[in-house]
This record gives structure tokens, C-alpha cells and sequence, in this order.
């Protein structure tokens, strides 16, 4: 909206609507990430910031949020699943979907009996248990070699007709 191919860009002043829940200190936050000299995405701010980035349209520090997200590790898994959803984290997405917590059954298992999984689209829980069924597919396939490895020996060469 302020940065953008907007009406807004273009005027001298501009009346902004506000989210209700919003804080001057946050706005401030807001502010001092678009602006030289750019301040960072921290687990304080992300929260806040991703949401009036969205309400704002200000889609470079969106972006930020996304890149800060998909590279913390201390934020809980179903809090960046949420935000993936509500704001469209591409990235946050990729990272949750490719992290090493998602290819345990039982930390699945328990992400779903979490309350927030309900909030999660159905969209974004069919790509979890596919990864699931992937993961699930994969160790079975490992499990399949090792277990050929024992019964025939470790050399494949010797036993051709196992590949």
C-alpha cells in the first residue's frame, strides 16, 4: 500500500486505517523494518509484524517474516504451520514440510491432538500426511534393503537378483 503501485504511494498524506488491536510501539517495529536501515525479524517482532505486514500489504516484510520463520528452530512447529496458512509462508512451508520432526510418526501424532491443528486448512494437513506417507514409504524401503542386506549378505554385487 505504501510502497506499492497504489493511490496511497502517490499522495502526500495519507490516512491509514489501523487494525483494532494495534500498538504504536508495534507500528514503530513495523516502520523501522521497511525503512533504512532495515532492522531484523527477531522471535519478539515476527508475530506482530507478519500480521500488519499483511494488513498493510507490505509484502517485501512478509517476505522477511516467511525467511525468519522457516529458519528458526525455537518457534513451535504448530505456531509456523498456523502462520503458514493465515498468511500464505511459502517458504515457512517448505521448511516445516521438509523438517526432520515431521518424519516422526509419534511428533505427528502429537501435533494433531494439539487444539491449533484444528485451525489448520485441510489443504495444508492432506500435504502433512502425504509427507507423512513419504517418510513412511521411504524408511520402508530402507528397512526392505537392510533387512535383504542381512538375509543375503552385505555385497549386492554377489546377489544380482536382488536389485
Amino acid at each position: 500500500m505504501l510502497l506499492g503501485e497504489f493511490v496511497e504511494s502517490q499522495q502526500h498524506e495519507v490516512t491509514l486505517t489501523a487494525p483494532e488491536n494495534l500498538k504504536y510501539d508495534e507500528f514503530v517495529a513495523l516502520l523501522k523494518v521497511i525503512y533504512p536501515p532495515h532492522e531484523e525479524v527477531t522471535a519478539d517482532t515476527y508475530g506482530f509484524l507478519v500480521e500488519l505486514a499483511d494488513f498493510y500489504q507490505v509484502e517485501n516484510v512478509v517476505q522477511k517474516c516467511d525467511k525468519f520463520l522457516a529458519n528458526d528452530s525455537m518457534i513451535p512447529m504448530i505456531e509456523k504451520l498456523c502462520l503458514v496458512d493465515k498468511y500464505k509462508l511459502t517458504e515457512t512451508k517448505n521448511a516445516c514440510l521438509n523438517s526432520v520432526e515431521l518424519k516422526k510418526p509419534d511428533f505427528v501424532r502429537d501435533l494433531t491432538k494439539k487444539p491449533e491443528y484444528k485451525e489448520i486448512s485441510a489443504e495444508l494437513k492432506v500435504a502433512l500426511l502425504e509427507n507423512g506417507l513419504n517418510s513412511a514409504e521411504d524408511m520402508i524401503s530402507c528397512l526392505k534393503k537392510e533387512k535383504l542386506n542381512l538375509e543375503y549378505g552385505k555385497d549386492s554385487a554377489e546377489n544380482p537378483k536382488i536389485l
